[in-house]
């Protein structure tokens, strides 16, 4: 059963983001002050050739502020157009001549280039992987026959530590030792999913930790605790946008898993269907569980396969986490989406996200398991 190197689609790059946030924000500041601040035409107290500026009054002379000006054409006692800015600039103004080009420039260029890296580098990345993977064709789950030509010289790359044995023997150290919630099987028994499918969906479609700070937002933005005035609308609808178009995100590029996923774990199982391989389940923290794939037939020192992400599920006992053992076999099912299908002891254990192949990125792949296994490693041949 062949697994395809479908590619997760390229977030768009973290300088795009933040540069788009830039803009909106002071595009946000700029409407605010075009809506509510003052239009009026204000008196030169004085001009400072030097600075470029000059003194301006305005309601009757109660009101004075600097600002930008042709200093070389205006005159004392000439009445030019201000804005005067709202809360929490109360008493400052702002010419209509020089700085809306000033904002123009610092809210458009962020602007243009955070639109340049979603609209333009996103898909020439994610062309670029397509052609990689297309390149390099289709990887088969390695079936129960022994293969006298694979050693554990078909990877290089990862050291030693991060081999079969090693991270065995830190999963089942951290299975005793580890000061958090034990893992104990799902609830939902041998023949059924770790969780229920509906309870998977909604989870995988709208699980970003973005909700949040949108719910921290929209009450902001309806009760002003802060005091903030109008302004909280800048401030926290920035926030709100941003937080809208990262849920957006996440269900557009989830919302295709489901279907391929319910499907693969509905079906029964078949000698072409379901692959066996050896796992090690590790831990980032409780709850966040990773299935280390390997093939069967390989030793101690066999490299890994793949990674598969575990869905939440409730353990058996009293404040545990569902989950299978520390170390084991497992029959997996390609979903034909990215993410894999694991049976372990009847239980067929929904991903929470594709699937990571090894060996499409060694250096990655090293990193993540390093900061999976944590300070949990043990040399090969160390008491498990």
């Amino acid at each position: 059963m062949p697994v395809t190197r479908r590619t997760l689609l390229p977030a768009a790059p973290s300088w795009a983001v933040f540069a788009l946030a830039v803009g909106l924000f002071v595009g946000l500041v700029a409407a605010d002050v075009a809506v509510f601040g003052k239009h009026t035409a204000a008196e030169v107290v004085r001009v400072d050739r030097d600075e470029e500026d000059c003194t301006v009054a305005w309601d009757g002379g109660v009101e004075r502020a600097s600002v930008d000006c042709d200093a070389g054409t205006v005159r004392a006692g000439e009445r030019i157009p201000v804005v005067a800015l709202p809360w929490p600039l109360l008493g400052d103004a702002v010419d209509t001549g020089v700085t809306p080009r000033v904002v123009a420039v610092l809210g458009g260029v962020p602007g243009l280039l955070g639109l340049g890296g979603v609209l333009v580098v996103n898909p020439l990345l994610y062309a670029r992987r397509v052609r990689l993977v297309r390149r390099a064709g289709t990887v088969a789950l390695p079936q129960a026959v022994a293969d006298s030509g694979a050693d554990e010289e078909e990877w290089p790359a990862l050291g030693d530590d991060l081999r079969y044995a090693s991270l065995a023997a830190a999963a089942r150290h951290a299975d005793r030792h580890r000061p958090e919630p034990r893992v104990t099987p799902p609830r939902r028994g041998p023949g059924r999913t770790s969780l229920s499918p509906w309870a998977w969906v909604a989870v995988t479609v709208l699980g970003t930790a973005a909700w949040y700070p949108l719910l921290f937002s929209g009450g902001a933005v309806l009760d002003d605790h802060f005091h903030l005035g109008h302004w909280r609308f800048l401030l926290f609808g920035t926030v709100g946008i941003v937080c809208l178009a990262r849920i957006g995100w996440v269900v557009t590029d989830r919302v295709p898993l489901c279907g391929p996923v319910l499907r693969a774990a509905r079906q029964g199982g078949g000698k072409d269907a379901w692959q066996p391989m050896r796992y090690v389940r590790l831990c980032r923290e409780p709850g966040e569980m990773v299935l280390v794939l390997f093939r069967p037939e390989g030793g101690d020192v066999t490299a890994p396969r793949f990674l598969q992400p575990l869905s939440r599920s409730r353990g058996t006992g009293r404040r545990t986490v569902g989950g299978p053992a520390p170390v084991g076999e497992a029959l997996v099912r390609d979903t034909g989406a990215g993410p894999l299908v694991c049976e372990i002891d009847g239980v067929r254990y929904l991903p929470a996200a594709r699937a990571t192949e090894a060996t499409a990125d060694p250096a990655r792949t090293r990193e993540e398991l390093r900061d999976l296994a944590g300070n949990h490693l043990r040399p090969v041949g160390a008491a498990r």
